[in-house]
């Protein structure tokens, strides 16, 4: 209860209630009698305390909040109201006060207080700018690096509207992402802004919505890093990589050619001593390209851009071949390797060359560590509803103080078995990697003294999708319009589409869920589909990864239609074979021309080739003139004339030509609507650069006409 006692006009305590009691810890034989100034107005100065009594000899009622003391030391917040004693005769003799104890209360608010005073000197001294706008668009907080990259004050910017901040040309962008982060969905951008001094600053933004108790979105907390600097290393760490790959990959294909050929006889008889050199210098020349392939491959994983084509393998046949191929490196150090479990079949759906690489890369490891005259033990075996591939050594074991490192990059083991075993440190991250996106796990099994087992585990192929029988062919005249599968939730959207694609005489049906299409897909065949990603009841990237299981549906061209902004990474679009990929609101003509090139009546495939050998053009036209009308360009100059003039469906693009280089024809081909697929056939292998501005990339000695044919077929179509 509430502390009720009085006190005389001097201070002394004359009565004391059990509230009182509890709340101040002295009972009342101990404070009756005593001053107040000595039980609970200990930590008073004089100043104060004579105010104290300057006020009980007022008269006046009062109520106010005080700061007071318990028995114990304690610090008391107290609510208190006194009220005066008055004799029959009007003489005042003292005062009569009523305290409540809000101690915890108001300690639970100064804390309050103290962490909202450290968040806010925390947001303002980080170098994020940081703000929070509510749903009608004004700012309700914004940190110090928020107002000064626009050069103003934090509370000059409180309670204004971004709507009357930013220019028009920025806040359109701005716009769209807010209202798809007040409809609850984080949005993640990059964009470019000059801050106040005129610098122009690469910024990651995020959109976090924020939610009340009830669900609904109440505002927006944004987020920006300034990702200049990083942005900055990543091109010097591109140009290095570049360097690395022009500038010594290039000169060591020359050197490894040049001393096989000098191994192989060409120059004449090679004296046995010679000989020796040089397989020292072939082998240390392998060295130094399987480092620069791993930098490389390294670079690429970091960068989302490592190669994986995913096709149906046997994965007993990919371990068999992998083991004859080390088999002469084993047999270097005197090592065996031989397979002790085998399956007679084990279906895969892998990257068969980087499965080969990850082998490669165990095999040798475990032939490092074997020690002369063991075997490296290779196992295939069943695991879970996949296969699990298990390759065993007989080496000293992986020390516990490597394991938590031990697929990280530039990793090794300790440094005397580093210096016997040699090796980047880079092979068992780059597996890692490769696994991944194969949609496996890779690991390990150890014991100190007992050697080391390493693995990997991959999930069988699918023969079939569930529920999803596959549709029988029904072919359909070449002549006539195609029909295309509309799959799309929204009425309106997918009204709009059938009127768009109806336009060009091309028929739609329409599925409102993934069930749908899954049923239409079954019972009837079509020749093209558009796919939203947020369906009812499936995510459409998954929906996707389905279809593509079944065999009579893995080159239906679709078109991806989706109000998301988070588009996947050329890796992911490639593997799905996705045909365009096209954000709301829909371009029409961008529709039209994604769908009209599989749905609208056959034309003949126009194909320009550009290229100065006239034996390569007479191989090249008898191959495509089965698929398409072939035209030749001798020269870049005839090339960019035969550009300007007609519209081409494919162009395949030589390098080198007598008159320049052949990439510079890119900047034209890419600027035409639309842009045609380029196809480098080339003597050489593509650089980074140019083989991400090309559909594909093929090299003349390497290439078979098969191949050729088939990848002439995929690009148009």
């Amino acid at each position: 209860g509430e502390a009720i006692f009085s006190k005389a006009l001097d201070g002394m305590v004359t009565s004391w209630n059990r509230g009182a009691e509890r709340i101040y810890g002295y009972t009342v034989d101990e404070a009756i009698g005593r001053s107040q100034r000595d039980l609970y107005m200990a930590n008073l100065s004089d100043e104060e305390y004579e105010k104290v009594l300057q006020r009980i000899n007022s008269g006046e009622p009062s109520a106010f909040e005080a700061r007071r003391q318990r028995k114990d030391g304690r610090e008391l917040y107290l609510l208190v109201s006194t009220s005066p004693i008055f004799e029959q005769d009007g003489t005042l003799i003292g005062e009569t006060t009523v305290a409540r104890d809000i101690t915890e209360m108001r300690l639970g608010q100064l804390a309050l207080a103290k962490a909202e005073r450290d968040l806010r000197l925390l947001i303002d001294n980080t170098p994020a700018l940081i703000c929070y706008v509510d749903r009608d668009s004004h700012f309700r907080m914004v940190n110090k690096a928020y107002a000064e990259h626009y050069g103003k004050r934090a509370t000059d910017m409180i309670g204004t509207s971004f709507r009357d901040f930013f220019a028009p040309p920025v806040l359109t962008r701005i716009e769209h992402y807010f209202q798809q982060a007040l409809q609850g969905t984080p949005v993640y951008y990059e964009r470019t802004s000059v801050d106040a001094d005129g610098v122009a600053r690469d910024l990651l933004v995020r959109y976090v919505p924020n939610f009340d108790a009830d669900g609904a979105v109440v505002g927006v907390f944004v987020l920006l890093i300034d990702v200049s600097e990083l942005k900055k290393l990543d091109r010097m760490k591109s140009e290095f990589v570049s360097t690395v790959n022009h500038e010594l990959r290039t000169p060591l294909t020359s050197i490894r050619g040049s001393l096989g050929l000098l191994a192989g006889g060409i120059a004449g008889a090679i004296p046995a001593e010679a000989l020796e050199l040089l397989g020292i210098a072939q082998k240390n020349c392998e060295r130094l390209i399987n480092i620069i392939n791993d930098i490389l491959d390294i670079e690429k994983i970091e960068s989302g851009d490592l190669t994986v084509e995913l096709v149906r393998a046997d994965l007993m046949t990919l371990v068999d071949d992998a083991v004859k191929q080390n088999l002469g490196y084993a047999a270097e150090r005197e090592v065996g390797i031989a397979i002790v479990e085998r399956l007679a079949a084990a279906p895969v759906t892998v990257d068969a060359a980087r499965i080969a690489q990850v082998m490669a890369n165990l095999l040798s490891n475990a032939a490092k560590y074997t020690p002369a005259h063991g075997t490296v033990e290779v196992s295939v075996t069943p695991h879970g509803t996949g296969f699990r591939v298990l390759v065993k050594d007989s080496g000293p074991g992986i020390s516990a103080a490597f394991r938590p490192r031990i697929f990280q990059r530039f990793s090794q083991n300790d440094t005397s078995d580093t210096r016997r075993a040699g090796g980047t440190g880079l092979g068992l991250a780059i597996s890692k990697s490769i696994i991944e996106r194969c949609g496996g796990s890779i690991g390990f099994e150890s014991t100190p003294g007992e050697g080391a087992t390493f693995f990997f585990d991959l999930p069988a192929a699918a023969t079939a999708v569930a529920d999803l029988p596959v549709p029988v062919a029904r072919p359909r005249a070449r002549s006539q319009p195609g029909r295309v599968l509309v799959c799309e939730d929204d009425a309106d959207v997918a009204d709009l589409i059938r009127r768009i694609l109806g336009q060009g005489g091309i028929e739609t049906v329409i599925a409102r869920s993934a069930t749908a299409a899954k049923a239409l897909l079954a019972d009837d065949r079509f020749d093209a589909m558009t796919l939203d990603l947020g369906l009812p009841d499936q995510g459409g990237l998954a929906l996707l990864v389905d279809l593509r299981q079944i065999p009579a549906l893995r080159r239906l061209p679709i078109v991806v239609v989706t109000a998301s902004s988070d588009k996947p990474d050329r890796r992911t679009i490639a593997s799905l074979e996705i045909t365009d990929w096209l954000t709301k609101p829909i371009d029409n003509q961008r529709l039209m021309d994604a769908i009209g090139r599989v749905a609208l009546p056959d034309v003949l495939a126009m194909i320009l080739h550009v290229e100065d050998d006239a034996d390569i053009r007479r191989i090249v036209q008898s191959l495509v003139t089965q698929v398409g009308k072939y035209q030749a360009a001798c020269s870049l100059a005839e090339a960019r004339e035969c550009l300007a003039n007609t519209r081409y469906d494919l162009v395949i693009l030589d390098v080198t030509l007598g008159d320049g280089d052949g990439t510079t024809l890119l900047p034209q081909i890419e600027a035409l609507k639309p842009a045609p697929p380029v196809l480098l056939l080339s003597a050489r292998e593509a650089s980074d650069d140019v083989a991400r501005r090309v559909k594909a990339a093929l090299v003349k000695s390497a290439v078979s006409n098969a191949e050729l044919l088939e990848t002439v077929r995929r690009l148009i179509g």
